[in-house]
C-alpha cells in the first residue's frame, strides 16, 4: 500500500560531493544512457514488473520508500518490491520537472511524481503526488545503473491512527464475525451472516471488506480503504453510497457516514469493547431497498 512523508534524505547526495574530481566524459551521451535507463524504471513501474527494476539496479543499491525502513541489495528490494505490488497495481505514473545532471561516474536526477495505483483487493484509487532523487552510477562497462532511489510525498499527513498512545488500527486488525442474536435490525430481517475482514495499509490507513449473506441467500460484498481523518474515501459494493468518511473520536470510538453524490446516507458509531473482543456499530439512514431504518450490529473477533 502507499505510505506518506516528508521526509528526504539529502545526505545521500554526499555520496556525490566526497566523490573528488572525476575524469571528463561525453556528457551528452551519459544523460542519454540515464534517459534510457530512466524511462525503463518508469516503464516497470506502470506495469508493476520487480524483475524489470531489479535489472536496473547496482548489486548494493539502496532504496528508501516513505515510512518504511530503507531496502538495501538487490534482493532487500526484492523483499519491499513484490509486497508493495501483490498488493497495489499501477493505473499511471507521470513524470515531471525532471532534471539530470552529470558528474563523472554518477548521475544526479531529480523531479516531480504522479503516481496512482489500485489495490489488487479492489477499492477506491490511491494518488500520490510527490518528489524523487534518483543516483545513477556508470558501470565498469559503461552502462549505468541505479544506486539509490529516494522519494517522498507533497500531500499533507493524515490525522495520526495513534490517541492517547494507543494506534485505533491495531484492536480493529483481524476477522470479524456477525452475532446475529445480540444485533438488532429495523426494519428486517437480518443477514444470515457478516464477515468483516479490517487490513492496515501502508503507516496509517486501513482497508475494511465486508462480505454478507443476506436474510434471501445472497451475497454482496463492500469494501473501504482510508483513514480516521474524517475525510471522504472511496466505498465499493454498496449502491447507496460512494464514500465513507470516518472520524476517530478515540481509541475506542469512531463516528461514520456513507455519502452518495456528496448526501449523507447513512450515519452512525462505532465502538470497540475495552477487551477488544466485540465491535457494536449502530447506524441509521436509508437502505438499498429505501427503506428508513436504525441498525445495532454486533461483531466478535474471531
Amino acid at each position: 500500500m502507499i505510505a506518506r512523508s516528508r521526509r528526504m534524505h539529502l545526505p545521500l547526495l554526499l555520496v556525490v560531493a566526497c566523490a573528488g574530481p572525476q575524469a571528463a566524459t561525453d556528457t551528452a551521451a551519459d544523460r542519454a544512457a540515464i534517459d534510457v535507463g530512466h524511462e525503463a524504471f518508469v516503464a516497470g513501474m506502470r506495469a508493476a514488473d520487480c524483475n524489470a527494476l531489479l535489472a536496473l539496479l547496482t548489486r548494493d543499491a539502496v532504496v528508501t520508500p516513505p515510512n518504511a525502513p530503507e531496502a538495501t541489495g538487490v534482493e532487500g528490494v526484492r523483499a519491499w518490491c513484490e509486497p508493495t505490488f501483490s498488493q497495489v497495481k499501477s493505473k499511471s505514473m507521470a513524470i515531471s520537472n525532471r532534471d539530470v545532471t552529470v558528474a563523472g561516474d554518477w548521475g544526479i536526477e531529480h523531479g516531480d511524481f504522479d503516481w496512482t495505483v489500485v489495490p489488487v483487493a479492489g477499492g477506491g484509487e490511491i494518488r500520490e503526488l510527490g518528489r524523487f532523487v534518483a543516483i545513477w552510477q556508470r558501470q565498469p562497462g559503461g552502462s549505468w545503473k541505479l544506486a539509490r532511489d529516494i522519494w517522498n510525498s507533497e500531500l499533507p499527513l493524515p490525522a495520526t491512527t495513534a490517541i492517547g498512545g494507543v494506534d485505533v488500527r491495531a484492536q480493529l486488525i483481524g476477522t470479524w464475525e456477525l452475532n446475529a442474536a445480540k444485533s438488532q435490525y429495523n426494519p428486517g430481517p437480518p443477514p444470515r451472516s457478516i464477515l468483516r475482514t479490517v487490513e492496515a495499509v501502508g503507516a496509517q490507513g486501513v482497508r475494511v471488506t465486508n462480505t454478507t449473506v443476506d436474510a434471501d441467500g445472497t451475497s454482496r460484498s463492500d469494501q473501504w480503504t482510508g483513514y480516521y481523518d474524517g475525510g471522504d474515501y472511496a466505498f465499493t459494493g454498496d449502491s447507496t453510497a460512494d464514500v465513507q468518511a470516518v472520524t476517530a473520536k478515540d481509541a475506542f470510538t469512531a463516528d461514520w457516514a456513507l455519502k452518495k453524490a456528496g448526501k449523507v446516507t447513512r450515519s452512525g458509531t462505532r465502538t470497540i469493547s475495552k477487551d477488544g473482543k466485540v465491535i457494536t456499530v449502530t447506524g441509521k439512514g436509508t437502505s438499498a431497498t429505501g427503506q428508513q431504518g436504525v441498525n445495532v450490529t454486533v461483531f466478535d473477533k474471531r
